[in-house]
Protein backbone atom coordinates (compact mmCIF):
# COMPACT_ATOMS: atom_id res chain seq x y z
CA UNK A 1 0.00 0.00 0.00
CA UNK A 2 1.33 3.19 -0.71
CA UNK A 3 2.03 6.15 1.85
CA UNK A 4 -0.21 8.43 0.35
CA UNK A 5 -2.99 5.75 0.79
CA UNK A 6 -1.98 4.80 4.02
CA UNK A 7 -2.41 8.80 4.88
CA UNK A 8 -5.87 8.68 2.93
CA UNK A 9 -6.68 5.59 4.98
CA UNK A 10 -5.63 7.45 8.82
CA UNK A 11 -8.24 10.56 7.48
CA UNK A 12 -11.11 8.30 6.86
CA UNK A 13 -10.69 6.39 10.17
CA UNK A 14 -10.48 9.29 12.19
CA UNK A 15 -13.64 11.15 10.51
CA UNK A 16 -15.50 8.68 12.57
CA UNK A 17 -17.31 11.14 14.36
CA UNK A 18 -20.75 10.05 15.29
CA UNK A 19 -21.67 6.70 17.26
CA UNK A 20 -25.14 6.20 15.73
CA UNK A 21 -24.52 7.56 12.22
CA UNK A 22 -24.60 5.25 8.94
CA UNK A 23 -21.67 7.94 7.56
CA UNK A 24 -19.35 6.41 9.70
CA UNK A 25 -18.62 3.57 6.60
CA UNK A 26 -17.13 5.83 4.96
CA UNK A 27 -14.21 5.32 7.25
CA UNK A 28 -14.08 1.41 5.08
CA UNK A 29 -13.11 2.35 1.72
CA UNK A 30 -9.34 3.29 1.80
CA UNK A 31 -9.53 4.19 -1.54
CA UNK A 32 -12.78 6.34 -2.11
CA UNK A 33 -11.35 9.74 -1.57
CA UNK A 34 -7.80 9.48 -2.17
CA UNK A 35 -6.41 12.08 -4.11
CA UNK A 36 -4.27 10.57 -6.47
CA UNK A 37 -6.96 8.85 -7.75
CA UNK A 38 -7.00 9.53 -11.62
CA UNK A 39 -10.64 9.29 -11.74
CA UNK A 40 -13.99 8.48 -10.10
CA UNK A 41 -14.85 5.77 -8.41
CA UNK A 42 -18.43 4.42 -7.38
CA UNK A 43 -18.30 2.23 -4.41
CA UNK A 44 -21.10 -0.19 -3.19
CA UNK A 45 -21.24 -2.36 0.12
CA UNK A 46 -23.32 -3.98 2.98
CA UNK A 47 -22.82 -3.29 6.23
CA UNK A 48 -23.94 -4.74 9.46
CA UNK A 49 -23.71 -2.43 12.48
CA UNK A 50 -24.41 -3.66 16.25
CA UNK A 51 -24.78 -0.78 18.65
CA UNK A 52 -25.39 0.07 22.30
CA UNK A 53 -25.25 3.41 23.36
CA UNK A 54 -26.73 2.62 27.18
CA UNK A 55 -30.43 3.72 26.15
CA UNK A 56 -31.22 0.85 23.68
CA UNK A 57 -29.18 -1.78 21.39
CA UNK A 58 -29.44 -2.57 18.33
CA UNK A 59 -28.36 -4.99 15.53
CA UNK A 60 -29.19 -3.55 11.72
CA UNK A 61 -28.26 -4.15 7.60
CA UNK A 62 -27.68 -1.15 5.66
CA UNK A 63 -26.64 -0.87 2.33
CA UNK A 64 -23.70 1.95 1.58
CA UNK A 65 -22.70 3.85 -1.47
CA UNK A 66 -20.57 6.33 -2.60
CA UNK A 67 -18.82 8.13 -4.84
CA UNK A 68 -15.66 10.30 -5.02
CA UNK A 69 -13.52 12.66 -7.58
CA UNK A 70 -10.87 14.88 -6.47
CA UNK A 71 -12.73 17.77 -5.56
CA UNK A 72 -15.71 16.53 -3.67
CA UNK A 73 -17.05 12.87 -2.19
CA UNK A 74 -20.59 11.40 -1.66
CA UNK A 75 -20.63 9.06 1.27
CA UNK A 76 -23.96 7.40 2.87
CA UNK A 77 -25.56 10.54 4.41
CA UNK A 78 -22.50 13.36 4.15
CA UNK A 79 -21.58 15.29 0.98
CA UNK A 80 -18.64 17.07 1.11
CA UNK A 81 -15.38 18.84 -0.99
CA UNK A 82 -12.00 19.93 -0.42
CA UNK A 83 -11.12 23.68 -0.18
CA UNK A 84 -7.09 23.45 0.76
CA UNK A 85 -4.93 20.92 0.73
CA UNK A 86 -0.62 20.84 0.86
CA UNK A 87 2.45 19.89 2.49
CA UNK A 88 4.18 21.63 5.33
CA UNK A 89 7.85 21.31 5.64
CA UNK A 90 8.02 18.02 3.21
CA UNK A 91 6.66 16.22 6.44
CA UNK A 92 2.84 16.96 7.48
CA UNK A 93 -0.09 16.70 4.71
CA UNK A 94 -2.95 18.70 5.45
CA UNK A 95 -6.30 19.16 4.09
CA UNK A 96 -9.18 21.59 4.91
CA UNK A 97 -12.74 20.88 3.93
CA UNK A 98 -16.90 21.54 4.08
CA UNK A 99 -19.42 18.95 4.57
CA UNK A 100 -22.95 18.36 4.99
CA UNK A 101 -24.34 15.67 6.44
CA UNK A 102 -27.98 14.37 7.86
CA UNK A 103 -27.31 13.02 10.88
CA UNK A 104 -28.85 10.43 12.34
CA UNK A 105 -28.93 10.92 15.94
CA UNK A 106 -31.40 10.36 18.39
CA UNK A 107 -33.21 6.87 19.45
CA UNK A 108 -36.14 4.95 17.66
CA UNK A 109 -39.72 4.60 19.37
CA UNK A 110 -39.03 2.01 21.55
CA UNK A 111 -41.27 0.50 24.54
CA UNK A 112 -39.23 2.33 27.06
CA UNK A 113 -39.74 5.94 25.57
CA UNK A 114 -42.89 5.21 24.78
CA UNK A 115 -43.72 4.27 28.57
CA UNK A 116 -42.41 7.67 29.58
CA UNK A 117 -44.74 9.40 27.21
CA UNK A 118 -41.79 10.49 24.61
CA UNK A 119 -41.62 11.56 21.40
CA UNK A 120 -39.01 9.79 19.05
CA UNK A 121 -36.44 12.94 18.26
CA UNK A 122 -36.19 14.04 14.43
CA UNK A 123 -32.50 13.72 12.82
CA UNK A 124 -30.52 16.85 12.29
CA UNK A 125 -28.97 18.53 8.97
CA UNK A 126 -25.52 19.56 9.80
CA UNK A 127 -23.34 22.02 8.39
CA UNK A 128 -19.20 21.71 9.31
CA UNK A 129 -16.20 22.35 8.59
CA UNK A 130 -12.83 20.00 9.03
CA UNK A 131 -8.88 20.05 8.87
CA UNK A 132 -6.71 16.78 8.65
CA UNK A 133 -3.43 16.45 9.33
CA UNK A 134 -1.21 13.62 8.57
CA UNK A 135 2.21 12.66 9.51
CA UNK A 136 4.54 9.44 9.09
CA UNK A 137 3.51 8.67 11.98
CA UNK A 138 0.00 9.19 12.18
CA UNK A 139 -3.43 11.73 11.58
CA UNK A 140 -4.82 13.96 13.71
CA UNK A 141 -8.47 15.53 12.87
CA UNK A 142 -10.34 18.11 14.23
CA UNK A 143 -13.81 18.37 12.73
CA UNK A 144 -16.90 21.24 13.70
CA UNK A 145 -20.48 21.44 12.69
CA UNK A 146 -24.08 23.00 13.55
CA UNK A 147 -27.28 22.28 12.93
CA UNK A 148 -29.14 23.89 10.33
CA UNK A 149 -32.40 22.64 10.82
CA UNK A 150 -33.66 24.04 13.24
CA UNK A 151 -33.50 20.50 15.06
CA UNK A 152 -31.49 20.90 18.50
CA UNK A 153 -30.23 24.09 17.32
CA UNK A 154 -26.49 23.09 18.88
CA UNK A 155 -23.28 22.46 18.19
CA UNK A 156 -21.32 19.65 17.84
CA UNK A 157 -17.23 18.86 17.53
CA UNK A 158 -14.45 16.12 17.46
CA UNK A 159 -10.65 15.90 17.54
CA UNK A 160 -9.23 11.93 16.83
CA UNK A 161 -5.99 10.91 16.83
CA UNK A 162 -5.70 7.90 14.05
CA UNK A 163 -1.96 5.37 13.51
CA UNK A 164 -1.84 3.03 10.42
CA UNK A 165 -0.18 -0.25 10.73
CA UNK A 166 -0.38 -2.11 7.50
CA UNK A 167 0.85 -4.95 5.10
CA UNK A 168 0.24 -5.75 1.81
CA UNK A 169 -3.04 -6.52 1.41
CA UNK A 170 -4.26 -5.69 5.31
CA UNK A 171 -4.37 -2.71 7.10
CA UNK A 172 -5.29 -2.29 11.14
CA UNK A 173 -5.97 1.66 12.46
CA UNK A 174 -6.02 1.97 16.21
CA UNK A 175 -7.72 5.56 17.09
CA UNK A 176 -9.09 7.45 20.30
CA UNK A 177 -11.55 10.34 19.93
CA UNK A 178 -13.29 13.00 21.66
CA UNK A 179 -16.74 13.96 20.81
CA UNK A 180 -18.40 17.17 22.21
CA UNK A 181 -22.00 17.83 22.39
CA UNK A 182 -23.38 21.52 23.23
CA UNK A 183 -26.11 21.81 26.02
CA UNK A 184 -28.72 21.98 23.42
CA UNK A 185 -27.54 18.78 21.73
CA UNK A 186 -28.17 16.83 24.86
CA UNK A 187 -31.08 18.88 25.86
CA UNK A 188 -33.01 17.78 22.74
CA UNK A 189 -31.51 13.78 22.22
CA UNK A 190 -31.38 13.35 26.11
CA UNK A 191 -35.02 14.96 26.75
CA UNK A 192 -33.49 17.70 29.14
CA UNK A 193 -36.00 19.91 31.13
CA UNK A 194 -35.39 22.75 28.42
CA UNK A 195 -35.63 20.92 25.51
CA UNK A 196 -38.55 20.62 22.99
CA UNK A 197 -38.82 16.98 23.51
CA UNK A 198 -38.94 16.58 27.52
CA UNK A 199 -39.29 13.93 30.44
CA UNK A 200 -43.03 13.71 32.11
CA UNK A 201 -43.43 16.48 34.58
CA UNK A 202 -42.17 14.11 37.56
CA UNK A 203 -38.94 13.48 35.94
CA UNK A 204 -37.93 16.79 34.71
CA UNK A 205 -35.49 17.14 37.28
CA UNK A 206 -32.60 16.30 34.92
CA UNK A 207 -30.59 19.28 33.66
CA UNK A 208 -28.65 18.92 30.36
CA UNK A 209 -25.16 20.63 29.77
CA UNK A 210 -22.38 20.24 27.14
CA UNK A 211 -20.21 17.26 27.53
CA UNK A 212 -17.59 14.91 25.75
CA UNK A 213 -17.78 11.70 25.36
CA UNK A 214 -14.26 9.63 25.37
CA UNK A 215 -13.46 6.58 22.80
CA UNK A 216 -10.77 4.10 21.52
CA UNK A 217 -11.28 1.82 18.86
CA UNK A 218 -9.72 0.49 15.65
CA UNK A 219 -10.65 -0.33 12.27
CA UNK A 220 -9.06 -4.05 10.02
CA UNK A 221 -9.17 -3.76 6.44
CA UNK A 222 -8.22 -6.57 4.04
CA UNK A 223 -8.12 -6.67 0.28
CA UNK A 224 -9.93 -9.28 -0.82
CA UNK A 225 -9.17 -8.51 -4.75
CA UNK A 226 -8.95 -5.51 -6.89
CA UNK A 227 -12.27 -4.59 -6.36
CA UNK A 228 -13.24 -6.46 -3.56
CA UNK A 229 -12.70 -5.78 0.66
CA UNK A 230 -14.00 -6.50 3.70
CA UNK A 231 -13.55 -4.34 6.77
CA UNK A 232 -14.46 -4.55 10.44
CA UNK A 233 -14.39 -2.06 13.21
CA UNK A 234 -14.73 -1.73 16.97
CA UNK A 235 -15.41 1.54 18.97
CA UNK A 236 -16.01 1.38 22.67
CA UNK A 237 -16.36 4.60 24.83
CA UNK A 238 -17.85 6.50 27.71
CA UNK A 239 -20.61 9.07 27.95
CA UNK A 240 -20.12 12.21 28.93
CA UNK A 241 -20.90 12.86 32.29
CA UNK A 242 -24.55 14.93 31.10
CA UNK A 243 -25.12 11.58 28.98
CA UNK A 244 -24.38 9.67 31.55
CA UNK A 245 -26.70 11.46 34.05
CA UNK A 246 -29.74 11.12 31.92
CA UNK A 247 -33.12 9.26 33.29
CA UNK A 248 -33.00 7.24 29.98
CA UNK A 249 -29.39 5.90 30.25
CA UNK A 250 -29.11 2.85 32.12
CA UNK A 251 -24.85 3.06 31.95
CA UNK A 252 -22.42 5.38 30.83
CA UNK A 253 -20.60 3.06 28.11
CA UNK A 254 -21.36 2.69 24.69
CA UNK A 255 -20.31 0.23 21.87
CA UNK A 256 -20.20 -0.24 18.49
CA UNK A 257 -19.53 -3.20 15.93
CA UNK A 258 -18.88 -3.21 12.29
CA UNK A 259 -18.67 -5.27 9.18
CA UNK A 260 -18.86 -4.52 5.36
CA UNK A 261 -17.99 -6.18 2.43
CA UNK A 262 -17.89 -3.55 -0.69
CA UNK A 263 -17.04 -3.56 -4.36
CA UNK A 264 -15.40 -0.65 -6.22
CA UNK A 265 -16.15 -0.16 -10.01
Amino acid sequence: MKDKQAHMLILEVIRMKKIFTIILFCLVIKGVVAKEAEEAEIELGLATIYSDNGIESSNEFYPYISYSNDNFYFEGTSFGFSMTEGTWKDKFDYETSAFISYELNGFEQSEELASLGLEEPNHSIDLGGQIDIVSPFGGISLSVQRDISNTYDGNQATFSLGVSLEGESWSFVPFVSFDYYSKEFVDYYYYGNQGTLQLPPENQSYKAEATVNKSIGYLVDYELSKRWSIAHSLQYGLNGSSIKSSPLSDGNKFTEVQFVISYIF
